[in-house]
């Protein structure tokens, strides 16, 4: 702020001289900077004029307020508007807390869902592997008496035995079928 400040008074100073140097020419030294003295004297006139103006209608500029203000009422001002900035701020604070709350149980629920999902399709897996022993399980004790009489015709028709061992006993010569021969 106080380089704006600077730099201001020295744009004025600029000015004012080539200011000065420009009607010199025309004028006396001492004359031309008679007549921008008097340039800048009307126009600080005016402001003073406009800025009273304002102060009498009421629209105090900050500045001047600053400076007519009381010390205290200008501390509890500035505690007012701290502890309504701090509210604020725990208010937003709160916000964004529910919010991340909010969002950190959506995906819990989230995972969970996906978890039981898993879960339930690998258990219906399972029960399926299960249940196709089972039925394996099921259709093996239901035709066993089946087989059960099946095998108890062959035993009374003379083929007891099973395909390997006829074999077997086709392979053994008989005590009379190959002698003869």
């Amino acid at each position: 702020m106080l380089a704006v400040a600077l730099s201001f008074v020295l744009a004025l100073g600029s000015l004012t001289a080539a200011g000065v140097l420009g009607l010199s020419r025309v004028l006396a030294d001492w004359e031309a900077a008679l007549v921008v003295a008097a340039i800048w004297l009307s126009i600080s006139t005016a402001l003073v004029l406009v800025v009273a103006r304002r102060v009498r209608a009421g629209g105090v500029p900050g500045l001047w307020r600053l400076v007519h203000t009381p010390r205290a009422e200008l501390i509890e001002a500035h505690r007012r508007s701290r502890h309504e900035a701090e509210a604020a701020m725990r208010d937003s604070a709160e916000a964004l807390a529910r919010a991340v709350e909010h969002e950190a149980a959506e995906h819990e629920l989230r995972a969970a869902l996906g978890a039981a999902e898993r879960g339930v399709v690998g258990a219906a897996e399972h029960e399926l592997a299960g249940g196709e022993r089972r039925a394996d399980q099921l259709l093996e004790r239901a035709l066993l008496p089946g087989k059960v009489g099946i095998e108890a015709v062959l035993a009374v028709l003379g083929r007891n035995a099973k395909p390997e061992q006829r074999r077997d006993d086709a392979a053994e010569p008989t005590a009379g079928g190959d002698e003869a021969a």
